[in-house]
């Protein structure tokens, strides 16, 4: 039993070990006056506009910094675009974190004139990743070992 024990919580912590950040969710491009707007995720944070006739690159914008602390997993500090849409002749882009930002185009060329943050929605409802559900029944598994050993000894 103690054997079996062991071998789950040393698989559970090795799956930790290997945890990391899921793929962000691919981006839907916008069509707007000829220019598809995209949000490549290679590009975190920007975004990109592209004449749809002939498919050629037109300009790249920052709509918002992602500060990275060197002193934590670089993947979970990663901050992307989840959404593009169109309103009011403005480009409206949201991220992760749910702050929305309203590019203002020049009507003219479609080319970027101001980018402001709009607001912040409400926040998502509570979730928990499987990276930190196996963490926590890893710990557990090797709560429940130790209390089980411990125990007999005494």
């Amino acid at each position: 039993m103690k054997k079996l024990l062991l071998l789950c919580a040393l698989l559970c912590l090795c799956g930790v070990i290997a945890a990391k950040r899921a793929a962000p969710v691919p981006v839907s491009p916008v069509v707007y006056k000829g220019i598809e707007y995209r949000a490549p995720h290679e590009r975190m944070g920007y975004v990109q506009a592209w004449d749809i006739k002939n498919n050629k690159f037109l300009w790249e914008k920052k709509i918002y910094d992602v500060p990275i602390d060197p002193k934590l997993e670089e993947d979970v500090q990663w901050i992307f675009v989840t959404s593009l849409e169109m309103k009011n002749d403005k480009l409206i882009v949201t991220n992760e974190t749910n702050e929305i930002f309203s590019v203002e185009l020049e009507p003219e060329t479609n080319s970027t004139i101001n980018v402001d943050t709009v607001e912040l929605k409400k926040s998502k409802p509570f979730t928990i990743k499987l990276s930190t559900l196996v963490i926590i029944v890893g710990l557990l598994i090797v709560a429940l070992f130790l209390v089980t050993h411990l125990t007999k000894r005494h």
